[in-house]
């Protein structure tokens, strides 16, 4: 594996599904990692059943955002990674 992509997601749930669609469909080969923070908005579900090979961290209280890059770190195995805005990403 030589990507890691770690997307940090807090109630973002449409941002983050456009997100998840578009590296799917162009970026096939990394890791995808996100790390849902707290949200109430049923993202961590629907990145469990819309994308089961998104490796999912779901923390059970908000974190800052970088504690929840540092929870996606530890589940990397790319040789580069790339934090990725799943918002800013999903208009691209």
């Amino acid at each position: 594996m030589r990507l890691s992509i770690i997307i940090v997601n807090e109630n973002n749930r449409q941002a983050l599904r456009r997100c998840l669609a578009s590296l799917n469909r162009f970026c096939r080969r990394a890791e995808v990692i996100v790390v849902d923070n707290a949200s109430t908005d049923d993202s961590a579900q629907m990145v469990y059943e819309s994308f089961p090979h998104v490796v999912l961290c779901p923390l059970n209280h908000s974190h800052s955002a970088a504690a929840a890059v540092n929870v996606g770190l530890s589940f990397t195995r790319g040789q580069y990674i790339v934090l990725l805005d799943a918002e800013a990403a999903s208009y691209a």
